[in-house]
């Protein structure tokens, strides 16, 4: 969802709108997926692995008023095939307004939650006070969580080599460091580096549940007041960088000075036991922060 929500809301061309509205059985993508159909047959996201989109498109160019079609298993379309073997439902709305796709867009980039209730015959599309997608009568509610945030310290070559990988996978991404030469290594947005005079978080407030927090310091001595700083926050993944030795010296130093929540912390982080490369660790962390993540959401 991070870039279909600005897609709709900025479109200048905007033709159609698609949304996977009713499942049965296995599925690629999730109730409530969405798909942005411009004039020129073009388009945003996806609501399978590629199996009905040009269909989708098709239908959305010719659409004068809402619609269901049905796609999958008893589907008229005998011809479209899904390889998972199930069905779904995609309403397709044609030129639906943009405000409310505005107003979503704002609270997301503002770090709040927001919802949206769209009528399943009218296509109306309403704000919504709704805590989760689902089908309810005759709408459908989406709702929208702020995108993943990873706070990521460290110097060196695993902090810049974490810091790419989320990036190149789309995550909003901010590396501080107290080594320019991790910074200016990093092929990452300018914008997103954060050169550090002393090791700490300056602003608690911008970390929120959706946040991670991750170290990635040889220099252990560097940590100390970050993870102190970081379990004041409501991130949802602390971890820091280093064997089960270092974890539990850690966690001692910490206990000593009677921090409470340092459970918190996590280590030797990852899914990859033991891992000796950069990029295995950044592939690693970052699948587990995900794991973490999925876990929190349900």
């Amino acid at each position: 969802m991070n870039r279909i929500i600005p897609a709709i809301a900025q479109a200048e061309r905007l033709c159609a709108v698609a949304i996977i509205v009713g499942q049965e059985g296995p599925a690629y993508r999730p109730l409530g997926a969405m798909m942005a159909v411009y004039e020129d047959g073009s388009f945003e996201g996806h609501l399978s692995s590629g199996c009905i989109e040009a269909d989708i498109i098709s239908h959305c160019q010719d659409l004068s008023e809402t619609k269901i079609i049905t796609y999958g298993a008893g589907s008229q379309f005998v011809d479209l095939k899904l390889p998972c073997g199930g069905a779904m439902d995609v309403l397709m709305i044609p030129t639906p307004p943009q405000e409310p796709f505005q107003a979503v867009e704002h609270a997301l980039s503002n770090r709040q939650p927001a919802a949206l209730a769209i009528n399943l015959t009218t296509g109306n599309i309403a704000l919504s006070d709704a805590s989760e997608t689902s089908v309810a009568n005759d709408h459908i509610n989406l709702f929208f969580e702020p995108p993943l945030q990873l706070c990521v310290f460290g110097n060196g070559h695993e902090a810049k080599v974490f810091s790419e990988l989320a990036n190149g996978a789309g995550h909003g991404v901010k590396l501080f460091s107290t080594s320019p030469d991790t910074l200016e290594r990093c092929a990452i947005p300018q914008s997103a580096q954060h050169l550090m005079t002393q090791p700490k978080i300056t602003d608690l407030s911008a970390i929120d549940d959706r946040t991670a927090i991750v170290l990635f310091f040889h220099d252990h001595d560097l940590e100390e007041q970050i993870l102190i700083d970081a379990l004041k926050t409501d991130a949802f993944y602390i971890g820091a960088q280093g064997s089960m030795r270092t974890q539990q010296r850690r966690l001692a130093d910490l206990e000593a000075q009677n921090i409470s929540g340092i459970d918190r912390i996590r280590g030797p982080i990852g899914l990859i036991p033991r891992t000796r490369d950069a990029q295995t660790l950044a592939i690693s962390v970052l699948a587990e922060i995900h794991a973490v993540a999925g876990e929190a959401a349900k």
